[in-house]
């Protein structure tokens, strides 16, 4: 196989300078190009915010932890949670949720009238208009300090005096229904609700229940035994009323007639606070809010929906800890309820586990890690389980990665297998159409191929409060924290918080879905937000162009050479296959960087890690076998010439091995090409035959060969062998060497090793021994015959003659 190295002076010149710089340099410069340490981060008080939306739960989702009071209008619904001082506010034609941070004291009471939050705390008393944004005023009431009860339904604010005066205000905090400092007559510390200009008055004396109703707009009033003990009361369209049961001591909510008081049903509902309003029941009640309605028979309450951060219904979730997205499709770790919760559009599907489930990747199938497990799920459950000590996190690339505490490992079969060593990773990543595998440790990340062989490091600094991690199809790698997100790109450094007028979100993981990132919260829910990454359809580069003019040249791999991405990808660097490559163009940004081909791809590469290839020069007169096309650059249709077959060609020189052993370098025309060694052959000139010179082979010992060489060179590649004095024509007189044809093959043979016409040296002494031989074998035989006459002779008697 002939292979060829070309290389113009130019070129070499350059990579002279390039071939001294040291292997490790290489893999050190080409990574600090790549990857930047996260020491670079602008400080957290300068980073961007980005906004972001809740996800699931898309409904009766409110986030407050310590839910102490509620209430509500015809329009908004207000919860105020104590933990967080804040008042957390829905409108009933949204699902949305606003938050307002409270700067007061010890809130003792919250009503909304109409769209006018009041608010009365130890700071005092205080409004603000929900259509008008977060503006506390300050309010006075009128012998506040003597003020025994405040209640609402949902449209004006009543305040009742000891000594049983009361004022009715209306949403700008007017007097309504002139109803200012009226005598009740209802004196004391009592309960009171009301509804329009119905004053409803609950006393308990004495063991003594009475129901006192006072209608402001005619001053008259009634009073009835009742049965119940209520201590707290709101009006709708029935008595919504706290009552404690005189068996059990338990105080729920039990519905009265509002003419009479009299008992219409019991409940099983136990509020920690509740409200009500018209035909509808607001309670606080494990965390979360109930709200009930009212039955038109005035027989039951039912419930219409559970509004809460947390739960084990299909519409909440309990501590997530990952999340993945696929077309529309979310599968959440829902690990404090013991499932996975996944989520479309339409509708919500649960698999529920014994275990608690980690973590969840998804490739050709869907995984979810458990501790000292990792299991293969269907639609309805676990399809097959793979046992894994000390399991913590995975991702699907080609194939299943599975994370522990002591390294990486994969599925043969149905075993796992250790593929990369490693301590104290904390989680695995890949990207979404990638080629390497991320495995993220407290002071790095670390970049392995899917064959574990590690790469480098791609980014070094301090990952120990980091919670999760993930990779755009570029490359840029984005590392999650509790409260911000910091990503990575070549160079670059960026870091942003996440943002929401309406919702707190403490991060526990991120995936990507395209140019969205999902995360869970501990908050428990789960919130995407918009994110600058990009996806194999959106990425788009500056295509690398060839440039047929260019001084090409060939070079080989050193050890741990890699291949950069031509397209300006970071993620998917890879090692070098052992190929010769030839270099088409040097990088415009940085002329240490090249762009290659193997005859398949082009590559980029660090110059410094490929070593330049000397080429080994030939000759020869050629012919095409075919019509065939001659290239300027290999495999290139820019400046390519079609030639005829028999056309002629003088060979230049092999190409080191490029592409194979593909091509040759060959003359055409005074111009140098690339030509297909299968379409050229070696010329050889038609002698007529009374022209035609023969020689035999002419080898050093009896019965030795001569050996026929590809090229004039005896270092080259050995054709054949032929036995001495085989006749051979000799083609071409080449200084040392004949260019000879011997049985419809050519080669070159030492021209010592073949003789011109006659016989060659060994076969003449061959001769002359063989006629020595046969001369010594007369001269034995006669000296035989004559001594056997004459002592044949001596033996016969003698005979006398006269």
């Amino acid at each position: 196989m002939f292979i060829i190295i070309f290389m113009k002076s130019f070129a070499n010149q350059r990579l002279n300078i390039f071939a001294i710089c040291a292997l490790t340099l290489a893999l050190v410069l080409a990574f600090a190009v790549i990857f930047a340490p996260s020491q670079n981060f602008a400080g957290a008080s300068d980073a961007d915010s980005t906004d972001f939306s809740r996800v699931f739960p898309s409904t009766d989702y409110f986030q407050s932890s310590s839910p102490a009071l509620v209430c509500a209008s015809d329009t908004h619904l207000v919860v105020y949670d104590n933990e967080q001082n804040s008042l957390f506010v829905r409108n009933n034609t949204s699902q949305d949720t606003l938050v307002y941070p409270l700067d007061v004291e010890n809130v003792s009471d919250v009503f909304v009238l109409e769209d006018v939050v009041f608010i009365a705390s130890q700071s005092g008393y205080f409004t603000f208009d929900l259509s008008q944004g977060f503006t506390l005023t300050q309010r006075q009431l009128k012998d506040s300090d003597e003020v025994s009860y405040i209640t609402s339904d949902g449209t004006h604010l009543y305040v009742h005096y000891p000594s049983g005066l009361m004022s009715i205000y209306d949403k700008n905090f007017e007097i309504a229904y002139d109803a200012d400092q009226i005598q009740t007559k209802l004196y004391g510390e009592i309960n009171v609700a009301c509804q329009n200009t119905d004053i409803y008055a609950f006393t308990y004396v004495f063991g003594s229940a009475t129901l006192n109703v006072l209608d402001l707009s005619t001053m008259q009033s009634s009073t009835q035994k009742i049965e119940q003990n209520v201590s707290k009361a709101y009006v709708g369209d029935v008595i919504y009323a706290l009552s404690k049961d005189r068996t059990t001591s338990q105080e729920k909510i039990v519905c009265l007639d509002k003419q009479d008081g009299s008992l219409l049903f019991e409940t099983d509902v136990v509020p920690t606070h509740f409200f009500a309003s018209q035909d509808k029941l607001y309670t606080i009640e494990d965390c979360g809010v109930n709200i009930y309605l009212l039955n038109q028979e005035h027989t039951s309450l039912d419930k219409l929906t559970t509004i809460k951060m947390s739960g084990n219904d299909a519409n909440h979730l309990d501590n997530p800890l990952d999340v993945i997205a696929n077309d529309g499709k979310i599968s959440i770790v829902d690990s404090g309820n013991n499932r996975i919760s996944i989520v479309n559009s339409t509708s919500v599907h649960t698999l529920d586990f014994q275990d608690t489930p980690i973590k969840i990747c998804q490739g050709a199938s869907t995984y979810c890690v458990f501790e000292d497990k990792v299991c293969k799920l269907g639609e309805n459950g676990i399809l097959q389980t793979y046992e894994i000590a000390n399991a913590t996190d995975a991702t699907y690339l080609d194939k299943l990665y599975i994370l522990a505490k002591d390294g990486v490992y994969t599925l043969i079969g149905d075993k796992a297998l250790m593929l990369y060593e490693i301590e104290g990773a904390k989680r695995i990543a890949c990207a979404k159409d990638g080629t390497n595998v991320y495995i993220m440790t407290d002071n790095k990340i670390v970049c392995i191929t899917p064959s574990g062989r590690e790469i480098a490091n791609a980014i070094e600094g301090d990952f120990s409060s980091a919670v999760d991690f993930a990779i755009d199809y570029q490359g840029k790698i984005f590392v999650a924290y509790e409260n911000k997100i910091c990503t990575y790109l070549a160079s670059e450094t960026d870091e942003f918080s996440i943002s929401n007028d309406s919702l707190n979100a403490t991060l526990s993981s991120i995936t990507l879905e395209g140019e969205k990132l999902y995360f869970t919260a501990k908050e428990n829910f789960v919130g995407m937000l918009e994110v600058d990454a990009l996806t194999k359809q959106t990425y788009s580069y500056d295509k690398f162009e060839c440039d047929v003019d260019f001084d090409y040249f060939f070079v080989s791999p050193k050890e741990n050479a890699v291949y950069l991405s031509p397209d300006g990808r970071i993620e998917n660097i890879r090692y070098a296959d052992p190929d010769v490559l030839m270099v088409l163009g040097y990088d415009q940004s940085d002329a240490q960087y090249a762009f290659a081909t193997n005859g398949d791809e082009i590559v980029k590469i660090a110059l410094q890690d490929f070593e330049v290839l000397t080429p080994s020069t030939l000759s020869g007169d050629y012919v095409t076998t075919t019509k065939t096309t001659l290239y300027t650059i290999a495999g290139i249709e820019d400046g390519c010439v079609e030639v005829e077959r028999d056309t002629h060609l003088t060979l230049l020189s092999d190409t080191c091995g490029y592409d194979y052993g593909t091509w040759l370098l060959v003359d055409y025309e005074g111009k140098t090409y690339f030509a297909k060694k299968t379409d050229v052959t070696q010329y050889v000139f038609v002698t007529p035959e009374e022209d035609k010179v023969y020689g035999k082979a002419n080898a050093d010992r009896v019965g030795g060969v001569v050996k026929i060489y590809s090229s004039p060179d005896a270092q080259s590649e050995v054709l054949a062998e032929i036995l001495d004095g085989s006749k051979v024509e000799i083609l071409e007189d080449l200084g040392d060497f004949y260019l000879v044809s011997y049985q419809d093959m050519v080669g070159y043979a030492l021209k010592e090793q073949i003789k011109l016409d006659g016989l060659t040296t060994v076969q003449v002494v061959a001769i002359v021994l063989s006629i020595v031989v046969a001369l010594a074998g007369v001269a034995i035989f006669f000296s035989v015959y004559l001594t056997k006459k004459n002592n044949q002779d001596k033996d016969r008697p003698q005979r006398f003659t006269r």
